[in-house]
């Protein structure tokens, strides 16, 4: 299974699902895919954006499964904004006229993909793409709160969820499973509001926990992306030799001087100088 899918990111994981899934299809269902969210979201891997996409595009219901365009859309624009993917995914519904609701969960991956763009995004025809757009604060506000400490919280907020078993959505599961792989970082997460706030600076020696989380959740996202184009391939050649955490450590190093760069400049991050920074390191690995 794994020779079949190793093109996409975090193959592994989706192989082993694959495979366990097929095994309960044919346990539970006879062999057929269910037409309920329940019996879905039941099936290893599958979460709520999972099931959204079969029921939609297998069965033809006006579902629309939230993904990373879609939530970036629907904030950017405030055709629907939320804090979390499920307050998103209840807004569109509500936003989107019956009519199309079938088919605007494609047309807003689409926008999301080519014309809303995470980076330098651009509306045909429009020469200021930001006009139509919530102001960067704005945004920063509504997803954590306009400080540091609204994002930490966020963390520890996920975390809880995970402790409790409670379903998750897409981004929370990334994050609860980075912090899964961060033993010693977790009883900054339980350890109250003090250890919430606390400053980490150079002088100090120790590495901020929650920059070190995010660069590994970033660069997780780009993997399942494959964005930059190529940056998947990178990953590849250097899980030849590394374990796939090693290697995101590694690939941090390129992210991080690229993002100091881009805030030294005062622009945005370079795609085109991060992706040869990254080649560079999978060729003298």
């Amino acid at each position: 299974m794994k020779a079949h899918i190793k093109t996409i990111g975090l193959y592994n994981g989706k192989a082993a699902n694959i495979l366990k899934t097929c095994a309960l299809l044919l346990e539970r269902h006879d062999g057929e895919v269910p037409r309920d969210r329940a019996a879905l979201e039941a099936l290893p891997g599958v979460g709520r954006k999972t099931a959204n996409v079969i029921l939609n595009t297998a069965f033809g219901e006006p579902t629309i499964a939230v993904d990373t365009h879609i939530f970036r859309v629907a904030n950017r624009t405030g055709l629907a904004p939320g804090k979390t993917v499920r307050a998103v995914e209840e807004g569109l519904l509500a936003a989107t006229p019956e009519e199309f609701r079938h088919d605007a969960h494609h047309w807003l991956i689409l926008h999301g993909r080519y014309v809303c763009t995470a980076r330098k995004p651009r509306v045909l025809g429009l020469p200021d793409p930001r006009s139509l757009c919530l102001s960067r604060q704005e945004r920063g506000e509504l997803m954590f709160g306009s400080d540091r400490d609204g994002l930490r919280r966020y963390y520890r907020t996920v975390w809880e969820k995970a402790g409790s078993d409670q379903p998750l959505e897409p981004l929370e599961r990334l994050i609860a499973e980075v912090i899964r792989e961060h033993p010693e970082y977790q009883p900054v997460l339980t350890g109250g509001e003090s250890a919430l706030s606390r400053d980490y600076t150079p002088e100090m020696g120790q590495t901020n926990p929650f920059l070190h989380m995010g660069m590994h959740i970033a660069i997780r996202e780009q993997l399942g992306g494959d964005r930059p184009a190529g940056i998947l391939a990178v990953h590849q050649r250097l899980c030849r030799r590394l374990d796939s955490h090693a290697a995101e450590h590694l690939m941090m190093e390129c992210l991080g001087e690229t993002l100091w760069e881009a805030q030294r400049g005062g622009g945005e991050p370079d795609e085109r100088v991060y992706l040869e920074r990254l080649r560079r390191l999978a060729r003298k690995t």
